[in-house]
């Protein structure tokens, strides 16, 4: 099932492979830099549209048109930049690794939302608990801090862990955390 799901990602990703090697290199902090610049780039963003304030739909809009002219005009311009004949088998290798865990990303996702599924059939009142607890923190965290500021925090965070986690940072610092979140994904009780 990986596999497929594998060769789906990679089908989809065909014409964006250069962007996705470099998209992977920056994430994945191969040069001192690369934190810094991810972590300036998101910043700036996040200050642009704090310091220009635009309405939901204005910000919904601007980022939709963004997103389309990069979908139109991004292979194009990688055709462009990139020769086709420059595309190596140590390329291939290291795109398919990519795809292999953008794979097991999503199976990861689709495992924890049937999980959810399965515990709400299998205990109704563990996942009200649960999902209502939740729900009251974001609530509460939304009153204490401004929903930019916690999408700030989560992209961040979000777009800093493949590096922390290659760099085995994430390991060994949230260690214990990472152990047990290993046994529940396994279905072994957690002590």
């Amino acid at each position: 099932m990986e596999g497929d799901c594998a060769r789906t990602v990679r089908d989809g990703v065909e014409s964006w492979r250069e962007a996705v090697l470099v998209a992977d290199s920056v994430l994945g902090w191969q040069q001192e830099w690369h934190p810094a610049a991810i972590a300036g780039t998101i910043t700036a963003a996040f200050l642009l549209t704090w310091y220009m304030d635009p309405t939901l739909v204005t910000l919904a809009a601007v980022v939709g048109l963004l997103l389309t002219l990069a979908d139109y005009l991004g292979p194009r311009l990688l055709d462009r930049l990139y020769r086709p004949d420059a595309w190596t088998d140590a390329k291939e290798r290291r795109l398919e690794a990519v795809c292999r865990s953008l794979a097991s990303l999503r199976l990861l996702l689709s495992s924890l939302c049937s999980s959810l599924g399965a515990l709400r059939a299998n205990s109704p009142i563990l996942h009200f608990g649960a999902v209502s607890s939740a729900l009251v923190v974001v609530a509460w965290l939304g009153t204490v801090f401004s929903g930019l500021f916690l999408l700030y925090t989560a992209s961040m965070l979000l777009v800093m862990l493949p590096g922390l986690h290659r760099r085995g940072l994430l390991e060994k610092h949230c260690g214990s955390l990472v152990d047990k979140l290993r046994e529940v994904v396994k279905g072994k009780k957690v002590e």
